[in-house]
């Protein structure tokens, strides 16, 4: 009975601990903290990944959503992991100024194509990889925002995803559960100076420490892995609450994605430099 009476006793204390960790970074993400950074003369090249399995009713938006950044085109790349796509679908994004690479994985995943889009790109071709999922738009001021914080020091930066729509009682969850998340595990943390988790989703990171770490990681891995390789070498994840990424596949519901213009307005400003070369389709 004493056995019991001492298990019963540590069970508590371990629920107890867990309940008092939630509370604490809970009530740390209530802070009222500005992730507002002075804007950067410099204007530092983006590399931004966008792999798209079998996503053909949602790619073309993201992709729009990029095309109208305020940041100056001549300072991004879009490259395109094309996996499964619909002949159309990349006859489509191939009228856009994007760089698309098609592949045609037998055991698909998002780090495989992560893997061989970096695998195309030159060491010191760009300063910031930008992962975004098939379904995500931005504001227009997106880039600009991650490109003040990463020219402040950050060289790992997770941004805020939201879930566009919610028409069913899944999808509530899903967006309550991703809320918590980024409460918790991201406002709560940087709010008491702790790294953020990432979410794999909006992730900037320095360009020249992906391309040397993503040879560490393997086919299956998520950000999880990615988050434990930037904690091992101390680098610090900072999070972005007020910009946001906007989860569209939740939905469901095409014609609930937000209006996107087609037309680019010339904005010529000289990029940090870099020697650029356009990756070739493998």
């Amino acid at each position: 009975m004493i056995f019991l009476a001492y298990i019963e006793l540590l069970l508590f204390a371990i629920c107890a601990f867990t309940v008092f960790y939630l509370l604490v970074y809970a009530i740390a993400a209530t802070g009222n903290r500005t992730d507002k950074y002075s804007e950067s003369r410099v204007k530092h090249r983006f590399a931004i990944l966008i792999p798209a399995y079998q996503d053909d009713d949602y790619i073309p938006y993201t992709v729009k959503s990029f095309l109208q950044q305020e940041y100056p085109i001549d300072c991004y790349d879009i490259i395109v992991i094309s996996d499964h796509l619909k002949p159309e679908t990349n006859r489509q994004l191939a009228q856009y100024p994007i760089t698309l690479l098609q592949a045609r994985f037998k055991k698909s995943s998002k780090m495989k194509s992560v893997k061989a889009a970096m695998s195309q790109l030159q060491e010191g071709q760009y300063d910031i990889v930008l992962i975004m999922n098939a379904d995500n738009v931005v504001d227009t001021n997106f880039l600009e925002v991650v490109n003040n914080t990463y020219a402040s020091g950050s060289n790992a930066i997770q941004t805020h995803r939201i879930y566009q729509e919610r028409p069913s009682n899944v999808s509530i969850l899903n967006a309550i559960t991703d809320e918590i998340n980024n409460s918790i595990l991201r406002a709560g943390h940087v709010n008491l100076g702790l790294s953020a988790s990432l979410n794999g989703s909006g992730t900037a990171i320095d360009f020249t420490w992906f391309k040397e770490n993503i040879r560490h990681l393997k086919d299956d891995d998520d950000e999880k892995v990615i988050e434990s390789l930037l904690l091992r070498e101390r680098i610090y994840v900072e999070y972005l609450n007020n910009t946001h990424v906007y989860a569209l596949k939740n939905s469901g519901k095409k014609n609930s994605i937000p209006n996107i213009a087609l037309g680019l307005k010339p904005n010529i400003i000289p990029c940090s430099p870099i020697s650029v070369i356009c990756p070739a389709p493998f």
